[in-house]
């Protein structure tokens, strides 16, 4: 296992400490900013799977534009993508702190290769998803593959790169399907795929009580084969893609309409119990309804 330890300084002034460790075929980089610094550049050479950990940063991406990276938060970085980067509230006593993920291309492209190839072929997925393209994702699934890779990167056993290996593979798996929600909804006319149409129904009848069965009556499918089919396209189960799109609908209502109260947005998504919503509302977001609420406040008003 090699491990590196590396600082940063520039003009005498400590501004990060980085770490590398490798394994044989994968690298994990741990970055901590220590120093407030502007405009920042960084590239990598190959495809980078990125996670923040703690702390604030505003990152400036080729293909996606500028956008505050959260902790929680992963980035699919493609290769030789160029990126600015502002760390406006670093410093010794609240560190930012991220990691990188750095497969081998042979890896990424074996996982591309058998995820298109389990993929239902009408779908046409391999026009529409894969890892040239940049995304900045929020996915809980992402984010538990993740917290097991750092695991297995300071485990001393034999098998360490093999399960390694495995679990990338995974991790690669769970963005192109991540990925995949999005582009059926940006890319796909809704009468033109089975999937896309699905998800536009879920997103149009939120508040409704949505069974499979009669999202499988949607698509045209059977209940056994519908179930198939969602799991292997998006990653999860149609009751978890449903609560997702939930959470993110409530997300929205809680940012814009500051005056209703929780309870009031938990009834409009269809909830008849608000403790229930805050109890799945955290477990997707990390934050309870009225922490996040509260956040959203906070940055309104630090930005008037």
């Amino acid at each position: 296992m090699f491990q590196q330890y590396l600082s940063v300084e520039k003009s005498g002034v400590m501004v990060e400490n980085k770490a590398i460790i490798a394994s044989k075929d994968s690298e994990l980089h741990l970055y901590e900013t220590v120093t407030q610094c502007k405009d920042v550049q960084m590239k990598f050479s190959l495809p980078v799977f990125a996670f923040m950990l703690k702390g604030d940063k505003f990152i400036d991406m080729e293909g996606i534009g500028k956008f505050n990276y959260k902790p929680g938060s992963s980035l699919i970085i493609p290769s030789h993508t160029n990126l600015k980067i502002d760390f406006p509230t670093a410093c010794l006593d609240n560190p930012v702190q991220c990691m990188a993920f750095v497969p081998d291309e042979k890896i990424v492209e074996e996982t591309k290769y058998d995820f298109y190839n389990r993929t239902d072929a009408s779908i046409n997925i391999e026009k529409q998803v894969n890892l040239k393209d940049g995304a900045h994702l929020q996915d809980i699934g992402i984010m538990h593959t993740i917290q097991y890779l750092v695991f297995l990167f300071q485990e001393n056993n034999p098998h360490r790169d093999y399960f390694i290996n495995l679990t990338m593979k995974e991790l690669i798996t769970r963005v192109l399907q991540s990925k995949a929600r999005t582009s059926f909804l940006h890319f796909f006319n809704s009468s033109e795929n089975v999937m896309s149409r699905v998800a536009q129904y879920i997103r149009d009848h939120i508040q409704e009580p949505l069974s499979i069965e009669k999202l499988a009556s949607v698509a045209g499918m059977s209940r056994s084969k519908f179930y198939e089919q969602f799991k292997l396209v998006f990653g999860m189960s149609p009751n978890r893609y449903v609560i997702q799109e939930k959470v993110e609908k409530a997300k929205t209502l809680i940012t814009c309409q500051q005056k209703s109260s929780i309870t009031e947005i938990a009834y409009s998504l269809g909830y008849a119990d608000s403790a229930y919503f805050s109890k799945q509302f955290k477990e997707i977001t990390g934050l309870s309804p009225s922490a996040f609420h509260k956040r959203s406040l906070n940055q309104v008003l630090s930005s008037s």
